[in-house]
């Protein structure tokens, strides 16, 4: 097999966005690189382009999908989340100005629910189901939120 060539901004990024499409169809690094290098007698009917890649390469191209997937995903989340909290902020507020104390209480108790930071009543039980009364609860944000 040739050495490969280091490709281009632009072509690597196109190969990204082809790789992608074939994982969003099911396939499989293996079945990329068959196309990718049109190594399948079946596939030379199709005019598949030539990368003349390893296939090491397309499993890094794979990995590059997987990553930009999970950043994706990751800023989508954020910014969802941001949403959410933007607008329990704002009724809030509303409550607040209308003097409606107990509306005010419930959205910061479901604002705490969005952040992470709320915990449902529970109750503790020995091994004889009798109530355990003195128990401290430490709460934690959840890691995946950014603490800004």
């Amino acid at each position: 097999m040739p050495k490969e060539s280091k490709s281009d901004k632009i072509t690597y990024e196109h190969r990204i966005s082809r790789v992608n499409d074939f994982l969003c169809s099911g396939k499989t690094a293996e079945e990329i690189w068959l196309f990718v290098n049109n190594k399948n007698a079946m596939l030379k009917a199709f005019d598949a382009p030539i990368w003349d890649v390893s296939i090491d390469m397309v499993y890094k191209y794979v990995q590059k999908c997987y990553s930009n997937w999970a950043e994706y995903l990751k800023k989508e989340r954020l910014t969802r989340l941001e949403g959410y909290i933007a607008k329990k902020d704002f009724l809030y507020e509303m409550a607040i100005s209308k003097g409606l104390v107990k509306e005010a209480n419930e959205v910061l108790d479901s604002k705490a629910k969005i952040e992470g930071i709320w915990v449902d009543k529970v109750s503790f039980t020995n091994s004889e189901g009798n109530d355990i009364n003195n128990i401290e609860i430490k709460i934690q944000k959840r890691e995946d939120i950014p603490n800004e």
